[in-house]
């Protein structure tokens, strides 16, 4: 039997990250700070120095930055001070493995997301800020069935 012509040269699988076509999907390049490996579908926060970690980074710093200062003082973690607050800015478009060194990734920069499909930081959970702050970017979160 001849199969000329009909082997697979390509295939296109359905990213269950892109909710719909209404707003432009952009992609650019970031720079993944040191330290862990990163799958597809992180929601990306931009830290000091323009590199970027998982949503939620951030906050975990300043939660046990806080604890440390509240047993210096020797007082509960009520009173600490919050540091600075993080601002989602990108959705992770490739796994990552940013675990020896600082790795440049795609990421996207606007589009229509599924909002249940993206990843944070374990323990952290996206907040009306964020969403905000993703829209002011570009980024549009809507809901879907996986």
């Amino acid at each position: 039997m001849r199969t000329v012509g009909r082997e697979v040269i390509g295939r296109l699988d359905y990213d269950l990250l892109i909710a719909n076509a209404k707003h432009p999907t952009d992609v650019c390049h970031v720079t993944i700070a040191e330290g862990a490996a990163h799958r597809k579908g992180e929601i990306l926060e931009i830290l000091d120095g323009g590199k970027c970690d998982i949503l939620g980074t951030t906050a975990a710093a300043n939660a046990a930055a806080a604890e440390e200062n509240a047993e210096k003082e020797g007082t509960g973690t009520e009173g600490a001070t919050a540091g600075k607050a993080a601002v989602a800015a990108y959705i992770l478009a490739e796994d990552v493995d940013a675990s020896g060194e600082d790795v440049i990734a795609s990421a996207y920069r606007s589009g229509s997301f599924i909002r249940n499909a993206l990843i944070v930081k374990e323990g952290y959970t996206l907040t009306a800020e964020d969403e905000a702050a993703l829209r002011n970017g570009g980024i549009y979160l809507s809901d879907a069935m996986l």
